[in-house]
């Protein structure tokens, strides 16, 4: 148990962040992704070189919106 406490630490710690900004820019060039075929966390990481499993899975573009939003990832 205290492995996974201190894998979710370290993940918190080094997670990268994006201004409100550089996301709005980045919804907007999203339409080209995703005529690709990408989802919208599949183009989040791509976009800002992120590794997030989750996000990257994931297929419901409004649940990946949210969880963009509420896990911190927008400053």
């Amino acid at each position: 148990m205290q492995q996974f406490i201190t894998a979710i630490q370290l993940a918190e710690k080094n997670k990268k962040t994006v201004t409100q900004r550089e996301y709005d820019e980045f919804k907007k060039e999203f339409v080209f992704e995703k005529l690709k075929g990408l989802t919208l966390g599949q183009a989040f990481c791509k976009k800002f070189h992120m590794a997030d499993y989750m996000l990257s899975t994931m297929k419901d573009d409004d649940e990946i919106e949210f969880l963009i939003k509420h896990l911190g990832y927008i400053e």
